[in-house]
């Protein structure tokens, strides 16, 4: 363990300490991630999604996307990506590694409309600046005209969140001794991931379907040792709601293929 997290340990265990000797066993609820408004944002600026801000709902829009009939052209390829948001909300294009690529085309091996699965490329992403020179946030209109540089009819965008907490538990009584900081198991650590994702008609904009996958993990560690558990936790729960997720995704591009009106 180098210098800095020692250090972070360290403080960690005097602020525990400080609640033990208060006679404080602690109860921090874990915040639900929710990955929900960054889609909301990407879909909200898409022009063939939008709806009047600030003036209720267009009920003539409402209507024109009801009666839109989407129409897939077969075959396709399948572009995914996955999304990032900084703290400020901004959204950008995380770069999918091989692994996590193979995974999704196994998603839809089955599948003979998809003749395969690409990473949204940076290449393909136009980004925009404002009068100031500063990046706009992409849209969902912007990552449907990247699939389309790319010759995808179909997209699936994909956002994670993600939520930790530690508590004290009845053996942080033994943290005072000193000794105990690094043998009582008196912190409970906790970690939760959420993706969500949804699947998107290049053309026409319409979302044709949406899953979602998550893990929540607890783990029991002396104060000393609680960011070990954090780092590990931080790879095991992302891992296992990706795998949930594209479960989840490949049993909804099999529910929207199986009923698709086609155009050859």
């Amino acid at each position: 363990m180098n210098a800095l997290r020692w250090m972070s340990a360290l403080r960690r265990s005097i602020v525990l300490v400080a609640l033990v000797v208060a006679g404080c066993e602690t109860h921090q609820a874990l915040v639900e991630p929710n990955p929900m408004p960054a889609l909301a944002r990407l879909a909200a600026a898409d022009p063939d999604q939008a709806v009047k801000l600030g003036g209720g709902v267009d009920p003539a829009q409402i209507a024109g996307m009801l009666d839109t009939r989407v129409q897939l052209r077969f075959p396709t390829t399948l572009t995914v990506t996955r999304l990032t948001v900084d703290y400020y909300g901004g959204v950008g294009v995380n770069t999918l590694e091989a692994e996590e690529l193979n995974a999704w085309e196994k998603v839809v091996g089955n599948h003979p409309q998809i003749t395969g699965v690409l990473p949204l490329s940076p290449v393909a992403v136009k980004y925009r600046t404002d009068i100031n020179g500063r990046p706009v946030p992409l849209t969902m209109g912007d990552l449907r005209e990247a699939a389309a540089r790319q010759q995808s009819g179909l997209i699936l965008v994909y956002v994670q969140a993600e939520s930790q907490v530690e508590n004290l538990n009845t053996a942080a009584a033994l943290y005072w001794t000193g000794v105990g900081l690094f043998l009582s198991p008196g912190t409970d650590v906790e970690h939760k991931t959420v993706m969500q994702a949804v699947l998107v008609d290049t053309r026409s904009g319409m979302i044709l379907g949406g899953a979602t996958g998550d893990s929540h993990r607890k783990r029991t560690s002396a104060a000393a040792f609680t960011q070990i558990q954090h780092d590990k936790l931080s790879k095991e729960t992302p891992k296992e709601s990706l795998e949930e997720l594209q479960v989840s995704s490949g049993r909804m591009i099999a529910d929207v293929l199986a009923n698709a009106r086609r155009v050859q």
